[in-house]
């Protein structure tokens, strides 16, 4: 009889704890979902000046330029085949994180997951736009015999710095790491979750350089943009004052031990 109490004791405790969730919205989140995308709006607006491109006089100055020797790199590997392949990981980055959605803990928490996730691909998408059309860097296949000249003379030529796909890359695979070690905090394998989430985003951002679409420099500063924002927006939206989450897992686990004692 003991034994059955305790059984369904278990049942009603698991009940209570398995939707908890350890991130939360405030009002002031509510507000800042209608402020940042204003605010990079008009700042990309501001910035953006509708670009017509390189002239073939200015193209052939660029190609006399001494670079340095790392950045040759990029210069000397202009593939589409490989910038392809870039894509094709950049959304699979991209889906992995939307689709973790559905995971069996977090679907009952989508409002919130949702908008974080929004959040942290519009931050990173309009920091990197903004800041390509400061800049205007030319990318590495403008200074290569490989290239086709009309590539050059497209206007996306001069955005270089820095790599969308590196931040894009980097900030939705933190994320989903960062999401998925706070839903299942007693998992021991937190680090496997973040190696491959690394290994992606790298892999993605990597190719970008062996395809002449981008410097080195360009991704090293992509990739940090995009982890930076993606471990900030789950930190920002934890809830602070409790860790109940955290605790009642652990609870479950500590219970289940003292009741096979």
């Amino acid at each position: 009889m003991k034994k059955l109490y305790l059984f369904f004791i278990i049942i009603i405790f698991n009940q209570f704890t398995a939707f908890s969730s350890p991130y939360e919205l405030s009002d002031f989140d509510n507000k800042m979902y209608y402020t940042i995308p204003t605010v990079l709006g008009l700042t990309y607006k501001l910035f953006y000046q509708n670009p017509q491109g390189l002239s073939v006089s200015e193209i052939e100055n660029l190609m006399k330029k001494e670079l340095l020797s790392i950045n040759k790199l990029s210069v000397n590997n202009y593939n589409n085949d490989i910038a392809l392949l870039s894509d094709i990981l950049l959304t699979m980055s991209l889906s992995i994180a939307a689709f973790q959605v559905f995971d069996g803990k977090i679907i009952s928490d989508w409002p919130t997951y949702g908008a974080m996730f929004l959040e942290t691909t519009s931050i990173t998408l309009g920091t990197t736009l903004i800041t390509k059309n400061i800049v205007r860097e030319p990318r590495p296949y403008i200074y290569s015999e490989k290239a086709p000249l009309e590539l050059k003379k497209d206007p996306d030529a001069s955005q270089s710095f820095f790599s969308g796909h590196a931040a894009l890359s980097f900030a939705s695979m933190m994320f989903f790491a960062e999401i998925y070690s706070s839903y299942y905090p007693e998992n021991s394998n937190h680090y496997l979750i973040y190696l491959g989430s690394i290994a992606l985003a790298s892999t993605s951002s990597i190719l970008r350089i062996f395809s002449a679409r981008h410097f080195p420099i360009d991704v090293l500063v992509g990739a940090v943009v995009g982890i930076t924002i993606g471990k900030l927006i789950p930190y920002i939206h934890e809830k602070k004052n409790e860790q109940n989450f955290i605790i009642n897992n652990k609870s479950q686990k500590i219970f289940s031990i003292n009741l096979n004692l």
